[in-house]
């Protein structure tokens, strides 16, 4: 049969945040204990530990997603904010409705944050069977609420 196929995207993570990234894992970098994104990362996985993203966090998802540089369809710059009548165009396909085309079930964990204008916009529509998160940035991951103080 055909492989399962899992992306993690560590979105905001510290290089020392995780202890995959020490050279000896036996003598970590972090406190933080991460053994089974360890065993993922040294023995199952492939590990890329060059810098492949943009400077922010929506267009790196959509660079992600999309497999095309960011600049091709106007988000290399900003964040999509929650109050911005924009997202990430539907006249390119994502990652996920080519595996879905391909016959895999899709599925998203986490954060969206490339825009949520309509319907249409959002992960369920987008080529995953299922998603489990928030659309935005700024939201807590205990209260589901939206915090930001503007000035």
């Amino acid at each position: 049969g055909r492989p399962n196929i899992i992306y993690m995207f560590g979105d905001d993570i510290g290089f020392n945040d995780v202890q995959f990234t020490s050279l000896d894992l036996s003598a970590p970098s972090t406190d933080t204990r991460t053994p089974f994104l360890n065993q993922l990362a040294t023995e199952e996985g492939v590990l890329l530990s060059t810098y492949y993203v943009q400077r922010m966090c929506s267009p790196t998802r959509a660079s992600f997603l999309t497999g095309r540089y960011s600049f091709r369809y106007g988000l290399s710059t900003h964040l999509l904010e929650p109050d911005t009548k924009v997202s990430l165009t539907r006249q390119v396909s994502l990652i996920s409705e080519e595996f879905k085309s391909a016959g895999y079930k899709t599925h998203a964990i986490g954060k969206w944050h490339l825009g949520f204008q309509a319907w249409e916009y959002t992960p369920t529509f987008r080529g995953f069977d299922t998603y489990y998160g928030y659309y935005n940035a700024w939201s807590d991951y205990y209260t589901s609420q939206y915090n930001i103080i503007m000035e």
